[in-house]
């Protein structure tokens, strides 16, 4: 039940692009940071 529940959260967050935008962003922006020093 847990698992067929955040499937379907998983999916609903698959659904927006923006996140997935925010996402890769962010995590670029720390390896860049972490990267540098």
């Amino acid at each position: 039940m847990t698992s067929m529940r955040g499937g379907v959260r998983v999916l609903g967050w698959l659904e927006r692009p923006a996140k997935w935008i925010a996402a890769m962003a962010g995590a670029a922006a720390v390896y860049a940071l972490w990267k540098l020093k």
